[in-house]
């Protein structure tokens, strides 16, 4: 996980919710074809095979990915809740 960016994390984070790429695009303030983009990378760098995986990896791994996104990042209002 520390080869993602902090983009990636996000994005990775939002995934466990189980929302369209449409929703969370609008969430995070991008296009849905640059989220597709971010899901792309960080299947590929994870060595996961689709969105479900990913979805399925962010939701066990959701502590984790939280506690690395506060070692140095700030977490966008869209997932801090704000």
């Amino acid at each position: 996980m520390s080869r993602l960016t902090s983009r990636e994390r996000q994005v990775l984070l939002l995934l466990a919710e189980g929302e369209s790429n449409r929703i969370l695009a609008r969430r995070l303030g991008i296009a849905e074809r640059t989220l597709r983009a971010h899901i792309t990378s960080l299947t590929r760098k994870l060595g996961i095979g689709s969105r479900l995986e990913a979805t399925l990896f962010a939701y066990h791994h959701r502590d984790s990915l939280e506690l690395h996104g506060e070692a140095g990042h700030q977490q966008p209002a869209a997932l801090s809740g704000r």
